[in-house]
């Protein structure tokens, strides 16, 4: 458990995303303390820690213990043997070597599962920002619609707009109220699931904004940063000193093994004891070990070196995606500030310029565009988010 802190403490120097006490980094730890997945996991992972420790000290000790008689002759006799058996050093050496391996390859497993758990929570986080801030444009959309149908039932019952007009402005009132709804249950779902992530307590998101996402300037230099600390190439890593490990310990298994023993053997008139020593010559039981072990090390550097070319290729294409949503984002919001006709339209309605159909026609585009700027928002952090936990 001690280099599994030391892990956690290299994920730290990703140099952008979000600040260590933001409100998303917040939940995160909140998730990875209560999450049930990751207690019970860290659980079992110390108790196989445990099991890879068995099976690497000396082996049990042998006594045997015969009482022999001659009933025709009334001749009893004793025989008495103990006899420890025991690895050749370098043998014991190998076992305790491998036994540390596996037991920093249980640490980088953890690490990928609560990977995976906090790259779940974040991906909720940011689907509820967006939620959020979606929300309060429909609050603000529901809002004008009720001043609308306000309005034209007062203009219906003076007589100044016909049915048609006013049906209008209220089937518009009952599709930003639905909207708005749909949107609560949606959040709601998230809150859910959220919770059962956080160990069923209650978690609350209630930003609005996104943070502003920084990517660094170069992708090369950043992979080459964030891959050390990366668990799945860790992993892979460990997958291949393992392999090397088993096959050391192939190796010596080809010592012979040694015992050692005392033996008594008693008789009415006379006793003989004394020390004796054995040997075990592995000619056959090991035959092919070695070359699998070989073989195996050789598939696992193959497969190191697939994984890192997969995961270099992967997230290049997220890095350039991130890019391409940032630059979108940023066209998005200069529109918006510039392009702002709300205010006109709802002027122009007033004065009877234009009709309402034509207003939530003109109104439906501008909304249609704040719609797409907080989707590519909701995109672009969800990118940033697989970067980040990449290196975590």
């Amino acid at each position: 458990m001690r280099k599994l802190i030391m892990l956690f403490l290299l994920v730290t120097g990703l140099p952008f995303i979000l600040n260590a006490q933001s409100p998303v980094e917040r939940v995160l730890q909140e998730v990875e303390k209560n999450n049930t997945t990751l207690s019970a996991l860290r659980s079992r992972v110390e108790a196989e820690k445990t099991g890879n420790r068995t099976g690497i000290f000396l082996h049990n000790p042998e006594m045997d213990l015969y009482l022999l008689n001659n009933r025709d002759e009334q001749v009893q006799r004793t025989n008495f043997n103990l006899v420890q058996p025991f690895d050749f050093p370098t043998l014991l050496g190998r076992k305790n070597q491998l036994s540390r391996a596996l037991n920093q390859q249980l640490d980088y497993e953890y690490l990928q599962h609560r990977q995976d758990v906090l790259l779940e929570a974040h991906q909720i986080v940011i689907d509820l920002i967006y939620l959020n801030a979606l929300g309060r444009e429909l609050e603000i959309r529901l809002e004008h619609a009720a001043n609308i149908a306000r309005s034209y039932e007062a203009m219906l019952n003076a007589g100044e707009v016909n049915i048609l007009e006013h049906n209008k402005a209220q089937i518009n009132l009952f599709n930003s109220r639905k909207a708005s709804e749909l949107n609560a249950v949606e959040r709601a779902s998230l809150l859910a699931r959220l919770q059962a992530l956080n160990g069923g307590i209650e978690l609350e998101v209630s930003e609005k904004e996104f943070p502003v996402p920084q990517i660094p300037g170069v992708f090369a230099e950043w992979f080459e940063e964030a891959a050390p600390s990366n668990p799945f190439l860790l992993g892979a890593a460990q997958q291949i000193a393992i392999s090397r490990q088993e096959e050391r310990l192939a190796r010596a298994a080809w010592l012979p093994s040694f015992s050692a023993g005392y033996m008594v053997e008693a008789l009415p008139a006379e006793r003989f004891a004394g020390f004796g020593m054995g040997i075990s010559i592995p000619l056959w039981e090991n035959r092919n070990t070695v070359k699998y072990a070989r073989l195996h090390t050789e598939a696992m550097q193959q497969r190191q070196t697939d994984i890192e070319t997969r995961y270099f290729s992967q997230l290049k294409g997220m890095y350039d995606q991130a890019k391409s949503l940032q630059e979108l984002s940023l066209n998005y919001r200069s529109m918006l500030q510039n392009l702002d006709n709300s205010g006109l339209l709802l002027k122009a309605l007033e004065a009877g310029q234009i009709s309402l159909i034509d207003y939530m026609l003109e109104l439906g585009f501008y909304y249609e565009a704040v719609n797409m700027m907080l989707e590519t928002d909701r995109q672009l952090h969800k990118v940033i988010a697989n970067l980040k936990h990449f290196s975590q």
